[in-house]
């Protein structure tokens, strides 16, 4: 495991090139041992191939001592090469391996030097070049730290001298043209082995430095995924309480005042709620998880249905509000609807809220293997200098549009997400004062089956039998809320406080369907899912249907709600209509066939 770190961990003891943090220290040692180990090996073998080649040499011009240094190389020196060679297969070689290696170069410089020393003139004069090998291999070929290096190569130069001026002395003229070479070759490879290890040291730095900057980014997308998941869950609780009670009251008999009042309450919970899910999306797409789907669907039906929702503001403005679908867009086409509906609808209500006279014109057409929308508007423009900047995050066209028009200026910057993450691109066209056009490609998949009739939204066209409905809440706003909208169609639901209460529930009677909320106290709703298909796989009992009615609404949650078990979800805050077509979705399609059951 690498150890936490900033730049200042990273400072070098000068000559030495040790890292100061001992820790740092060891880590990279470890890290980079086992990196080169077959580097190392490959040295090794090549250092002793080299070595017993040197063997002939002694055969050559070792006269009546050939047989001592035979003994030397091949007895003493290249057994102990093989044998760190082989110790380098250990596991825990790493953690003694800098010590191996020094061994491994000590042995065969010293034994060069023994060699010199032994050896009669003139030939004790040529052994020298055996050292010069030697500390070569040690500075810039094996993987040793540089000041072991210094330290073998100083002690073999070192020996040689004792060897060549005291014990087994050599001409004057020879031991200087010796030395020069040998003092060459001890200053080319200590001065390579030094800025290689700099070079490796201050990359390995690097390395660490972005590893660690990226696991603190990462943990902090990871904290900021988990706070916006909590406060969403938060957030929309409350929410599902105004905005259901808002659905149960406008099914009441009210005075025009009273639901021009309940109104303003029901749009101003519908802003929160589209800032929200805005804030959630742009989490998503910062943390690259946004997850796309590819489902058939009528664009002309999407969009119609769209203008259906923004016809009464429109017409409260005095504003024209058209659509023109070309005859090659019309049709089915397969893409991630959710996500062309968001962006269509984004542009759309941009357009009716920046024009305060004339028209906005949304056109469906398609090109080169995917669709275009359009969406053109009379309203107020934009120059060159506020478009240039009007897909950043929290932007808009001046600091005046939010104060007169409202908005948290993510919508645009989320739609060009959004239009990358499918394949597609955005831009916009405007001039001041004159209005603003702007064109999406995307390149979605023609379908020649026809697509599935829309979702319906009101609720009011399902038609529910009597049912036996067990739903699972915690919460008593909640529970009211869900009373209140069942039994405008007729339902009466009965309802525990927890997970377990709903698995005593349902062995002790029979139910059409489990609206089941996710978190609850002593048992939460994918565990309840869970034990209650276990229970029903041991027991041969036909599939309950059980809907996820939550406030934690992300994709992989979803997804874990239809691994527990789950038929179907409906986020929270609940509308009627989705509620009410999931409840006969799932009546009439029982509980999935791969419903776990742990």
């Amino acid at each position: 495991m690498s150890p936490k770190i900033d730049s200042d961990h990273f400072d070098l003891d000068g000559p030495w090139l040790r890292f100061k943090d001992p820790e740092v220290e060891r880590h990279f040692t470890r890290e980079t041992f086992v990196q080169s180990l077959t580097f190392i090996r490959a040295y090794l073998l090549a250092g002793t191939a080299l070595y017993f080649t040197f063997g002939l040499l002694d055969l050559a011009v070792g006269g009546r001592l050939w047989g001592e240094l035979l003994t030397i190389r091949y007895g003493v020196v290249c057994p102990i090469l093989m044998g760190i060679f082989g110790l380098t297969f250990m596991k825990e070689f790493s953690r003694f391996g800098q010590w191996a290696l020094a061994a491994a170069m000590l042995a065969s410089g010293f034994g060069v030097v023994v060699m010199t020393a032994i050896m009669a003139p003139p030939f004790n004069s040529l052994y020298y070049a055996g050292i010069i090998m030697v500390v070569i291999y040690c500075g810039s070929l094996i993987r040793l730290k540089y000041r072991y290096s210094v330290l073998i190569s100083l002690f073999l130069v070192g020996g040689y001298q004792v060897s060549a001026v005291w014990i087994n002395p050599i001409p004057v003229s020879m031991l200087i043209s010796n030395d020069f070479f040998l003092t060459m070759a001890t200053a080319v490879g200590l001065f390579s082995g030094y800025f290689q290890e700099l070079y490796i040291r201050r990359a390995y730095a690097s390395r660490q430095v972005v590893d660690e900057a990226r696991r603190l980014a990462d943990a902090a997308n990871q904290a900021k995924s988990e706070f916006l998941a909590t406060m969403s869950h938060e957030i929309r609780t409350p929410l599902n309480g105004v905005l259901g009670m808002v659905q149960a009251m406008g099914r009441d008999a009210l005075s025009p005042s009273q639901r021009e009042r309940l109104n303003v309450i029901g749009e101003s919970g519908e802003m929160l709620l589209a800032i929200l899910n805005d804030v959630l999306d742009l989490s998503k797409i910062e943390a690259g998880k946004l997850e796309l789907e590819a489902v058939d669907f009528d664009l002309d039906a999407l969009a119609a249905g769209l203008l259906a929702t923004f016809a009464p503001v429109a017409e409260g403005k005095g504003l024209a509000l058209s659509m023109a679908v070309s005859a090659e867009a019309q049709g089915a086409w397969r893409g991630d609807v959710l996500r062309v509906r968001q962006i269509l609808h984004n542009l759309i209500s941009n357009a009716v809220k920046f024009t305060a006279v004339g028209s906005v014109d949304v056109r469906l057409g398609a090109e080169g293997g995917g669709v275009v929308l359009e969406v053109a508007d009379t309203g107020i423009g934009m120059s060159p200098d506020q478009i240039e900047g009007l897909f950043n995050k929290f932007v808009q066209a001046d600091s005046s549009t939010t104060r007169r028009f409202g908005g948290t200026g993510l919508g645009l910057s989320i739609c060009r997400e959004l239009c990358r993450a499918m394949g597609g691109r955005i831009a916009a066209e405007s001039a001041l004062g004159q209005g603003s056009t702007f064109t999406v490609r995307l390149p979605l998949a023609r379908v020649d089956a026809p697509a599935p009739a829309a979702a319906n939204d009101a609720g009011d066209a399902v038609d529910l039998p009597a049912l036996r409905v067990l739903a699972a809440e915690d919460n008593r706003v909640n529970q009211l809320v869900l009373k209140t909208l069942l039994a405008s169609v007729g339902l009466d639901p009965v309802f525990v406080d927890n997970g377990e209460e709903a698995v005593a529930a349902w062995e002790d009677g029979a139910w059409d369907v489990i609206l089941m909320d996710v978190q609850m106290p002593l048992m939460d709703g994918a565990a309840a899912a869970r034990r209650i298909r276990r229970l029903e796989a041991e027991a041969g009992r036909s599939p309950t249907p059980i809907i996820a009615l939550t406030a934690n609404a992300m994709e992989h949650q979803v997804r874990e709600y239809r691994a527990a078990g789950m038929t179907g979800f409906v986020a929270k805050p609940v509308q009627i209509g989705a509620l009410l077509e999931a409840i006969a979705a799932a009546v009439e399609t029982g509980a999935p066939a791969g419903a776990a059951a742990v």
